[in-house]
């Protein structure tokens, strides 16, 4: 397999993962596991995306934050993220990505991924707003940029969570017109984007991704 999205190492290695997923939860459905995927890959998403402009827009910030200090460009980290979100889907299915599929995946990654026309039309200012108001009392008494902040993390959120749902359509056989009825479920974007925003201005919770993911319950 070869290709510029991907790798056959990478595509081997979102086989060992999916792998693994089924054998920590025998009994899920793969509706179950889908959502297992996303909920992961958006939280990391979001953090890369809330951390990277934290770091940023504050000098010293990194130093709450030794993770976000080490990304370089949260748009090809994102990219990465996402990259390996739809490996990992074409697996869950058990469908082997060609050349075509490749295409695909580049297609959705341009058009819905960080900075896509898809993604801006989804990141509404009432939707934003509404998502600062949960927060704006943690992130005020931090003296951190609350709207710049959460509107990184739900681009990011919003652009892996459409890129997954695309991909899940995709594999599974469902027509252009049915994928592009499925409509964001906009309580998990909105609870996703406010644990990714708490990974990054609550100096209690974890400073790695890994960490912050770990324990979770499926929300």
């Amino acid at each position: 397999m070869s290709n510029s999205l991907f790798t056959q190492a990478q595509w081997q290695k979102a086989e060992r993962d999916i792998a693994t997923l089924r054998a920590d939860f025998p009994d899920a459905t793969d509706a179950r596991l889908m959502r297992q995927l996303m909920k992961e890959s958006c939280l990391k998403a979001g953090a890369v995306g809330g951390g990277s402009t934290a770091v940023g827009l504050i000098p010293g910030f990194g130093k709450m934050l030794g993770w976000a200090v080490n990304f370089a460009g949260d748009a090809a980290l994102t990219a990465a993220v996402q990259r390996d979100l739809l490996l990992r889907i074409f697996a869950l299915f058990g469908k082997k990505p060609d050349s075509e599929d490749a295409a695909q995946m580049s297609t959705w990654m341009a058009t819905m991924g960080v900075g896509g026309v898809t993604v801006l039309e989804q990141v509404g200012g009432g939707f934003v707003k509404s998502l600062g108001k949960r927060i704006l009392g943690k992130v005020i008494s931090r003296g951190l940029p609350v709207a710049e902040i959460v509107a990184s993390s739900a681009t990011h959120v919003i652009g892996t969570y459409l890129v997954a749902r695309k991909a899940e359509a995709y594999c599974r056989g469902f027509s252009e017109s049915t994928a592009r009825t499925v409509e964001p479920d906009r309580r998990k974007i909105r609870n996703w984007t406010v644990l990714s925003v708490a990974t990054v201005v609550d100096e209690e919770k974890p400073k790695t991704v890994k960490e912050a993911l770990t324990g979770q319950a499926d929300t």
